[in-house]
């Protein structure tokens, strides 16, 4: 199953919004939002029982644009697994972020942009010119003009063009065909992805590896274990809601099994960003 992650501001999220609706794939958005003066659109307020935990809001209130873009590159960094094939797009109506995709791509990462079609710049003026009305010219100086039996009676030389000769009708046609048959770009066949699976044995593994541990412990470590990393929580939150799905624990005993996983270094929180990172 394929797997793409999303970045996003509020403001460009409905750029996706249908998108990642029908996605049948595995899908994250990072959504960046200004928490201090958010205004989520009502469409997507109305959609949020939809979209579960894919979606990750990271407060930009003391983040300015190099910030969002450093946030953008140090995620995409932790998320690359060279086992599994990622897609990153990033979705913007404006230019900020081309030059940000093109240091990614420079770095070898394959990261997309996703930008509104047809859109239509904006005409600027009336056409008018402003200013004082131009006064009516007075008649020039100089000779009278010819009379119409003067210039009857002229012959004017033919005057030579310069350059080419004018190509004919069947020419033109012949050079508007090569050069639409130059054009036509031929669209690359993508490969289908196949995702890495996970076998009992690679789980059985990283578990015997661990040590020695409580029954509980280990249900939670096989469980998350069996998913590749981008498929596990993402937020403490989450991960407290899978613990008390696996073991029956309340809110306590969720936390004191999330405090032995840290301790045994299989997960580290990030206490900027509020995300998690597992070490196995």
């Amino acid at each position: 199953m394929a797997t793409t992650v999303y970045f996003t501001e509020t403001k460009d999220f409905k750029l996706i919004k249908e998108r990642v609706l029908t996605q049948d794939d595995y899908y994250l958005v990072y959504v960046y939002a200004d928490t201090s003066n958010a205004r989520i659109p009502k469409e997507l307020i109305r959609k949020l029982p939809y979209y579960g935990n894919n979606l990750i809001w990271i407060d930009t209130a003391r983040m300015d644009a190099v910030s969002i873009a450093n946030h953008m590159v140090l995620t995409i960094g932790q998320l690359m697994d060279p086992e599994e094939e990622i897609d990153f797009l990033i979705v913007s109506k404006t230019s900020r972020y081309d030059k940000l995709v093109i240091f990614l791509r420079d770095q070898g990462i394959s990261v997309d942009l996703v930008k509104p079609e047809g859109v239509a710049t904006k005409k600027t003026g009336t056409g008018k010119k402003r200013g004082r009305p131009k006064k009516a010219k007075a008649g020039k100086k100089g000779r009278p003009k010819k009379t119409t039996t003067e210039a009857a009676g002229e012959v004017k030389p033919e005057k030579k063009r310069r350059g080419r000769p004018p190509k004919s009708e069947s020419e033109k046609a012949a050079v508007k065909k090569t050069k639409t048959q130059k054009g036509a770009k031929v669209k690359k066949t993508r490969k289908p992805r196949v995702e890495k699976e996970i076998t009992p044995e690679e789980v059985d593994a990283k578990i015997t590896a661990l040590g020695t541990l409580d029954y509980n412990v280990e249900k939670v470590a096989r469980k998350l274990f069996s998913v590749s990393k981008i498929k596990r929580p993402k937020l403490k939150i989450n991960l407290l809601d899978l613990i008390k799905r696996e073991t029956a624990e309340d809110d306590l005993g969720a936390e004191e099994l999330f405090k032995k996983l840290n301790e045994l270094k299989l997960v580290e929180i990030n206490e900027k960003s509020g995300r998690l990172n597992y070490k196995d």
